[in-house]
């Protein structure tokens, strides 16, 4: 669950991205500022954004120039759903049990 929040934050906030090519798609996150580079996510993030994505919790935008620093490419804005943004704002007024 905690993976799931940290995701939609940075999804609400920073940002994801989509890049689609022969092979599938992969999840870029948006690097800190507004400088148009991407940096690819580890494994565990990518699937819960793809999660996301296949529930219509978050959806595919429009495409957008992003670089990784050597290449220039189109990738998709992956977004947040506003009933998503209401639900996480809601899950963050929760307390949590104590650890065990």
């Amino acid at each position: 669950m905690r993976l799931v929040e940290s995701v939609i934050q940075t999804a609400g906030g920073q940002g994801y991205t989509l890049l689609r090519n022969g092979q599938g798609s992969t999840v870029h996150r948006r690097a800190v500022g507004n400088t148009g580079l991407i940096e690819p996510v580890d494994a565990a993030e990518a699937a819960a954004v793809l999660q996301l994505l296949e529930q219509d919790l978050f959806t595919v935008g429009g495409l957008h120039w992003v670089g990784t620093g050597r290449r220039v490419m189109q990738a998709h804005a992956i977004l947040v759903s506003t009933p998503l943004r209401r639900r996480a704002a809601r899950w963050r007024t929760y307390r949590r049990p104590a650890a065990r």
